[in-house]
């Protein structure tokens, strides 16, 4: 099969999928998409990512800054516990959510 274009926003949401490369940057632009990504092997529900196509007005995410932001969150959250007499609640809720977002391959960050 024949590669298709989702036309993904700024929330990670698909807004529309299309055969053709240049009625999914029409859309885009129209609707102020965060990028394009080729799809291979559709099969109207899902597919594999083959590439991703940022929009001019978007940059490509910095992953780098995030995973510098997820380490001060669990640097703080470390720096936390003598501050709470050695209570590891805040410890414990932080550090998944700054595990997440340090592997997270979707930028989390605007």
């Amino acid at each position: 099969m024949d590669n298709v274009y989702a036309v993904i926003d700024r929330r990670d949401y698909v807004i529309d999928i299309f055969d053709n490369f240049i009625d999914a940057l029409e859309l885009a632009n129209d609707c102020d998409a965060a990028c394009i990504e080729t799809l291979e092997d559709y099969d109207g529900d899902e597919g594999v990512v083959t590439d991703t196509y940022w929009i001019a007005e978007m940059d490509e995410p910095d992953f780098v800054k995030q995973k510098i932001y997820a380490l001060i969150v669990g640097a703080f959250s470390v720096l936390t516990i003598p501050i709470l007499d050695g209570d590891l609640s805040f410890f414990l809720f932080l550090m998944p959510v700054m595990i997440y977002i340090f592997f997270s391959e979707q930028y989390w960050l605007n």
